[in-house]
This record gives C-alpha cells, structure tokens and sequence, in this order.
C-alpha cells in the first residue's frame, strides 16, 4: 500500500468514526502536599509583667497557674522555672522562643488527653478498693483524669504556687505538709509551692495510688 493511499484510508475512517486518536494527556494536577501549619508568633509576644490579655491566659493554663490574663509574680515565676527546665536563659519574660517552647508542651498535654480511655480509669470500684488495680493507672493517664482536673479546679484553680490562707496547704493539690513528706516531695522541694507543677503531680500521684482520691474527700 503506498502512502497515497495509507493517508485516505485513514482520513476516511476518521470520518466514518471508525477511528479514533489519542488526544496528548493532560498534565496532571499537582498533588497537594501536606500543609505544615507553622506555629505563630502572636503580636503581642513579648509578654512581660504586668500586661493583661488572653495570650497571658494561654500561658497560665499551660503551666497550670491559675487563669486570671494577669501576668503577675505567680506567672512570672512559672515562666521562670519553665525556662529553667527547658534550659533557655531565665527572664521570667515570654519572649519568640519561649512562646514556642510553650506551644510545644500544650500541645504534649493534649496528644495526652487524647488518649484517655472513655470514662475514667481512676474512679472505678476497682481502683477506689485496690492499689493493685490503682497501679495499672499510668501517670500520664492519672495526670489527665476528669475527676482529678476537678479537683485541681476546687483545691487550687489551677495555680501550683497558691498557699492556703493558713499556710497549711500549697500548691496545685493543696497538700499539707504531711502529705509532702510522706510522698517524696522533699526530694524536690521543701514545701509544694516550691516545686514544678509537674513534681507536684508525682507527689500526688502516690497519695493516690496509697489512698484513691480520699485525701482530698474522695
């Protein structure tokens, strides 16, 4: 067949519909990457003594001070020992790279609350009557308990640096000074108001792996 006659085959066929020709593929569409939500750096940072407004609130409620939007001496001395523990230069100011830190251990603190089982593990029967049962209870789970945040809420609001009127009970768990000596709290601190929030969590959380929750009325 010679190429005179390929080409009006073809072209006769294309006309007939008995043929068809690719078209060129379009260019895909680009995949979407992953979006990296980068953490922002509010206007307002540096925060420093003094000030008022809601990114002070954030910051007290990361570090389990009391809510106030106040940045005053409790605050500020929170800031201080986060930064002490992070290992960054202690201003007791909130400045870029404190903020990130800070966003950092939120963001730690609610992956843990993401995990807590459906009710809570520390009010069972098994775990009011059995230390055994009491042990299964991790740490971090206990830390995040409903029942214990209210607690937190009605003993302290939140504040690891508060102090009874009477000086009798200080800290996030209003302990005594008892109840800080029985459980290890010396080995940090002399009293619980001068301990780290977190210390402070430890040192309750044996009182209740020894005693459920009836140190603070059950």
């Amino acid at each position: 067949m010679t190429l005179r006659v390929l080409r009006a085959s073809i072209a006769g066929a294309l006309a007939l519909g008995l043929m068809t020709v690719a078209a060129p593929a379009a260019p895909a569409a680009p995949v979407a990457s992953a979006v990296v939500v980068s953490s922002v750096v509010p206007a307002a940072i540096p925060l420093t003594y003094g000030e008022r407004n809601r990114h002070v609130k954030r910051v007290q409620r990361i570090l389990g001070v009391m809510q106030t939007g106040y940045y005053g001496p409790l605050t500020r001395k929170a800031v201080k020992r986060f930064q002490r523990r992070s290992d960054m230069r202690v201003t007791g100011n909130v400045n870029a790279r404190t903020w990130l830190r800070l966003l950092r251990l939120e963001a730690r603190q609610r992956a843990a609350r993401s995990v807590l089982p459906t009710g809570d593990p520390t009010m069972t029967t098994a775990a009011r009557g059995s230390r055994s049962a009491r042990e299964l209870v991790p740490f971090a789970t206990w830390r995040v308990s409903p029942h214990g945040a209210m607690i937190v809420k009605r003993e302290s609001g939140g504040s690891c640096t508060i102090t009874s009127p009477s000086g009798a009970y200080r800290g996030k768990w209003q302990m005594s000074s008892a109840f800080w000596r029985a459980y290890g709290g010396l080995n940090y601190a002399s009293s619980a108001d001068r301990a780290t929030c977190l210390q402070q969590d430890r040192v309750a959380y044996r009182g209740w792996l020894a005693s459920w929750w009836y140190p603070w009325g059950g």
